[in-house]
């Protein structure tokens, strides 16, 4: 009982004999008075601990007993928020509610963040120390207008020319997640013919253990060079007849890819299912329910000469297996421009299963780009005959100008933007970036009883690039098509002006 009661006189006593400081902003501190001076006041607080006070932040003190009953207040304020405000601030308190912005630079760019603020002591108020990002992203445009005219000297009637709307679509994709490999997304909607689709859409999850990168949703199956790129990086108004053709475009799907020795090796393992209408971009007519994907690209050479640009030699194989029991397979072509109606049709073909077999090169040196790609698919059934179709593409590009196409060499595939070394401008004047190209393609769609016609196309085109946005295509090409549903042959006059925001 003794040692009970002196206990309890040291604690009233201390209490008893304590000092008051008020503040200017009403709050009262009980505690202690260690030191001051004529800019400050070190106080040893019962509740926030040994603070230092400035002079013009102090109303008055007392020094002495004062009630024993006496606490630290805020006139005026709920009792919760004394105690909050009495609370010291050991972390960083985060604001709740998320915050959103927009900016433009180069693209319109937007983030999702919530701000991290700390208590101010003895002000009642709070001060921003840094915030938290959960989404950051882009969002825009991409808009394709076409115009073409057609002349035949064998055809009756001719094929009409005309303008459409190749591409309308607005696109958003970034990342959300914190450190070195965040996930990524991409979601695209847009209209072809007035008709709407979604485009694209997908998830990627990075850095997992083993298979590094994890890609889930209607995205690009990586078959034919074509059909991988970004619409925009193609250097022609239009992918080959042979991508046109047998690229399995864009299906729901999962993937899993990663890079070896150096980013030197690329592979990908892919398995999709149903996709949308081949009018977007060409392919492949058939929905499959199963379509595993197998995808290998290497880079024997690569020589990053930094400013004189890159030399290197891309090589790679890819091989698919649709698989649709009793299915109706159906390839087919445009004439390369897609203002025109399709030259040759396989039409449907019953079949069990069908392979598709890609090869593909690549070889860049600074301003020059010259691609060659091959492609076959085999139609097998357990009571039909084998068909065998294939096709095969070569094109060069050069950049009067001197600009050279990007590699990105996660994914084995040429980039779609580029930036002209001057701008278009009319001030100064600049012409902006220049480049001229040739391809030569040739499709067979011709076995045993399918009369798919043949078709070969050769085709020239100049390319104007007055910035990063903005891009001006002029193609002009000869076709000869023979057997099929439309035999004959065609000149092609066409331009596009293409938008990417």
């Amino acid at each position: 009982m003794r040692v009970w009661l002196c206990a309890a006189l040291v604690v009233f006593a201390t209490r008893c004999f304590a000092d008051t400081l008020e503040l200017t902003s009403g709050e009262k501190l009980i505690g202690e008075i260690v030191s001051e001076d004529a800019a400050s006041v070190v106080f040893e607080s019962a509740t926030l601990g040994r603070v230092t006070v400035p002079r013009d932040r102090i109303q008055r003190f007392e020094k002495g007993p004062v009630p024993a009953a006496q606490e630290p207040v805020v006139s005026g304020k709920p009792a919760a928020e004394q105690a909050a405000q009495s609370t010291p601030p050991t972390a960083a308190e985060k604001k709740k509610e998320d915050l959103f912005r927009m900016w433009w630079d180069q693209y319109l760019l937007y983030q999702f963040y919530q701000p991290i603020t700390v208590p101010v002591p003895f002000t009642g108020g709070e001060r921003t120390i840094g915030e938290e990002i959960s989404v950051s992203g882009r969002a825009g445009l991409k808009l394709s207008l076409d115009g073409a005219a057609y002349y035949s000297s064998d055809r009756d009637p001719q094929i009409p020319g005309g303008f459409d709307v190749r591409t309308f679509r607005l696109y958003t994709d970034g990342h959300f997640g914190r450190g070195p490999d965040p996930t990524l997304y991409s979601l695209e909607f847009g209209t072809v013919s007035s008709s709407f689709y979604m485009t694209s859409g997908w998830l990627r999850w990075q850095g997992i253990d083993y298979v590094h990168n994890i890609q889930a949703g209607y995205e690009t199956v990586p078959q034919t060079l074509e059909n991988i790129y970004a619409f925009s990086a193609l250097t022609f108004m239009e992918a080959s007849s042979m991508s046109l053709a047998f690229s399995p475009g864009k299906r729901l799907g999962v993937e899993t890819d990663r890079t070896f020795e150096d980013q030197r090796i690329h592979t990908s393992v892919g398995v999709y299912s149903i996709g949308s209408d081949p009018g977007l971009d060409g392919g492949t007519v058939t929905q499959t329910l199963l379509y595993p994907v197998v995808r290998v690209t290497g880079l024997p050479i690569y020589v990053d000469r930094g400013k004189d640009g890159v030399e290197l030699l891309h090589l790679g194989i890819s091989v698919g297996e649709q698989f649709a029991k009793g299915s109706q397979f159906e390839f087919r072509s445009r004439p390369e421009s897609f203002i025109a109606p399709y030259l040759v049709d396989t039409g449907e073909v019953e079949a069990d299963r069908a392979g598709l077999l890609g090869l593909e090169a690549i070889y860049m040196d600074g301003p020059f780009t010259l691609t060659a790609e091959a492609s076959g698919t085999r139609l097998t059934g357990s009571e039909t005959q084998t068909s065998n179709f294939w096709g095969w593409y070569a094109s060069a590009g050069w950049f009067l100008t001197g600009e050279q196409r990007g590699y990105n060499r996660q994914k084995g595939v040429v980039d779609s933007v580029l930036l002209p070394k001057r701008e278009f401008e009319l001030k100064h004047p600049t012409w902006g970036a220049w480049e001229v190209a040739a391809r030569y393609s040739h499709l067979d769609l011709d076995s045993g009883d399918v009369n798919g016609g043949r078709m070969s196309i050769a085709m020239l085109g100049v390319n104007w690039y007055w910035n990063r946005y903005l891009r001006w295509q002029f193609n002009t090409g000869y076709t000869t098509v023979s057997g099929g549903p439309s035999p004959g042959n065609l000149y092609i006059f066409q331009a596009r002006l293409q938008m990417v925001f």
